[in-house]
């Protein structure tokens, strides 16, 4: 039998593809956090005084609501409710509120379909160090603590994730300089794809046998797992953990690397490389405490594939000041339009003639345009037009 092939996680894609034409990426990603939110404290690494567990924070991205981002989280949280009803934690919450629920229940996952929506209620003046208390939850200290005006909240052996979507429209317009350089979006993975496997009118029926088998691979796992007495540590071979050092290594180079603007939101990505692990360790061979090379080759390109996404991203749209904005948009137009004339990307860029010359004035002094005269299609005569100067 081929675990892999067999396993939760390529079920999981086998029937989400089939039901959404969602990116896979979606699915993979979203498969390995459903699976790290029911493993919770059950599976570690030891890493140094703490312990890292396979909880994840983490943010799907599309340019549209046609990427299907919702439809895909929907199917994390149903399969995830079956498996363990007590893990869905609420949407809408105060902080004394949540802490509460937490005190009981300190392990659970929160969704958000719309990750605005979490922004604006952390954004409330009664919400304040909220953002704080959900960035230290990401950690996993065995106990957090916090003294009231009324009493002592204390929540022992906390094990949260987050999983969430949005266009990458709102997340690059909204997002501001102050979010990345402070720690709560550096706690996320971002997913981003904007390609689909298909473009679907009408979704297909979902194939119940699949639903069903699927649901009860998850519950097992959670039933298998939760009764792990102090939870179960989980070790690199020596062939695993030599290929994760080279990874880190090239890892820092690669962070070191991106610009100052964006990295922080790439902080984290080497200690998911370790959650992903456990997750796939666990999925492929659930009574093997050692994590071997193949799998730790497998986290790694998972993370190699996620730096290189969000890297693309942020290069291209993220901004902080209107000119930069305009930069990207222009440069995007002649990417997606080789040897445009001045006229036609005008009227694309939907920019008043004077921001438009600066805009073009910059970027020929950036050394990141250039002007041709080259003969278009349909005319013996010559037209300049502009193009992306070759690096």
């Amino acid at each position: 039998m081929d675990n892999k092939k067999n396993s939760f996680l390529a079920r999981y894609v086998d029937f989400a593809s089939q039901i959404t034409d969602a990116p896979l990426e979606f699915h993979s990603f979203l498969s390995i956090a459903t699976v790290g939110a029911v493993l919770g404290r059950s599976r570690f690494i030891s890493f140094g005084e703490t312990q890292l567990y396979p909880n994840f924070y983490m943010i799907i991205l599309a340019a549209t609501a046609f990427h299907r981002k919702s439809t895909a989280l929907g199917i994390s949280q149903r399969t995830l409710a079956f498996a363990n009803p007590t893990a869905i934690l609420p949407s809408e919450f105060s902080q004394e509120k949540i802490q509460e629920i937490l005190e009981k229940n300190p392990q659970g996952t929160f969704y958000y379909y719309e990750f605005k929506t979490l922004m604006g209620l952390l954004s409330k003046d009664y919400m304040m160090g909220c953002k704080g208390f959900l960035t230290e939850l990401w950690d996993c200290n065995d106990e957090y603590m916090r003294a009231t005006k009324t009493a002592t909240v204390c929540i022992k052996n906390p094990c949260v994730s987050m999983l969430a979507a949005t266009t990458s429209d709102w997340f690059l317009s909204s997002i501001k300089a102050g979010d990345i350089e402070g720690g709560f979006l550096n706690r996320f993975l971002f997913v981003y794809n904007d390609k689909k496997v298909r473009d679907d009118a009408f979704p297909p029926i979902a194939n119940k046998q699949k639903r069903f088998a699927l649901n009860e691979m998850l519950k097992n796992i959670y039933n298998d797992n939760i009764a792990l007495d102090g939870g179960r540590e989980m070790l690199l071979t020596p062939a695993a953990k030599k290929l994760y050092e080279q990874f880190y290594h090239s890892f820092v180079r690669a962070y070191n690397a991106i610009s100052y603007l964006y990295r922080n939101l790439f902080t984290r990505v080497n200690i998911y490389t370790l959650k992903i692990a456990i997750v796939l360790q666990t999925c492929y061979e659930p009574a093997e405490v050692y994590i071997n090379e193949n799998v730790m080759a497998e986290a790694i390109q998972h993370s190699k594939w996620l730096m290189a996404s969000l890297k693309n991203l942020c290069e291209g749209e993220i901004t902080f000041t209107p000119a930069e904005k305009n930069e990207k948009a222009i440069l995007r137009i002649i990417g997606q339009h080789p040897d445009i004339t001045r006229t036609e990307l005008l009227r694309k860029a939907h920019l008043d003639s004077q921001t438009f010359g600066r805009v073009i004035q910059t970027l020929l002094e950036k050394e990141q345009i250039i002007f041709n005269k080259k003969k278009l299609e349909g005319s013996q005569r010559e037209t300049m037009v502009i193009s992306l100067k070759k690096l």
